[in-house]
């Protein structure tokens, strides 16, 4: 299983005139710690802000760096809860996919929120929401294809591993499981997005009780795993 390494930026220092210079811009109109965040054509989207308090609330702004404008956009639907762990954005075409990991006072199949933004109409959605099948959460990986979201579970375990596959043609999850290293125990999992012969997918990271690592490729087009080694 060969995956790509990350190409090293050259030590070559930039010549005088063509090293970048900051300029001033206008600061974002918000009071949080963090917002998810993701980039469609000419303009940047910030959605869900965290406050320091942990306060999570689906408001959204969009920044167009022409005019150096920003532009608070529709609020979401009012959340059951009102903190969350960690918001994650995810574009498909003009739509924006949008995770939110309650904390833990949540009850363990609301753990998982899910919406959409449309950044034509202005408008949200609440699409079906993942439902992990070995825990209360999943953690999320974007595809160009979809979303594969790894759901957490305790460890050590040899059970295999359990996901959700959101497609983006579709608008629907699919659950799936992954049987990796042979059923050995392991004791940890993650999963990562990486470009393997012109094709994006996504793969399993197994970190063994015994020692060693196991890898396996997820291939989202035939939505089913690939080769696998340890």
């Amino acid at each position: 299983l060969a995956v790509p390494a990350t190409v090293s930026p050259t030590s070559t220092p930039a010549a005088p005139g063509d090293r970048p210079s900051w300029t001033p811009r206008l600061p974002a109109p918000v009071d949080a710690t963090r917002y998810a965040q993701v980039a469609i054509d000419d303009a940047v989207y910030l959605l869900a802000g965290v406050s320091r308090q942990g306060a999570c609330s689906l408001n959204a702004y969009r920044y167009r760096p022409g005019p150096d404008l920003w532009t608070q956009l529709a609020d979401g639907p009012e959340r059951p809860r009102a903190t969350c762990d960690s918001t994650r954005a995810f574009v498909s075409g003009s739509r924006i996919y949008l995770t939110v990991d309650a904390d833990e006072s949540a009850p363990p199949a609301d753990r998982m929120e899910f919406y959409s933004y449309d950044t034509d109409d202005d408008e949200w959605a609440t699409p079906q929401r993942p439902a992990p099948q070995g825990g209360t959460t999943c953690t999320p990986v974007g595809l160009p294809s979809g979303i594969f979201c790894l759901d957490d579970v305790a460890a050590p375990t040899a059970a295999p591993a359990t996901f959700q596959y959101f497609d983006f043609a579709t608008r629907a999850w699919t659950p799936g499981e992954a049987q990796l290293a042979g059923g050995q125990t392991r004791q940890s999992v993650s999963a990562h997005s990486v470009r393997v012969n012109g094709l994006d997918q996504v793969v399993l990271d197994a970190r063994l009780r015994g020692g060693g690592i196991a890898l396996a490729l997820w291939d989202p087009v035939a939505k089913r795993l690939g080769e696998q080694t340890s």
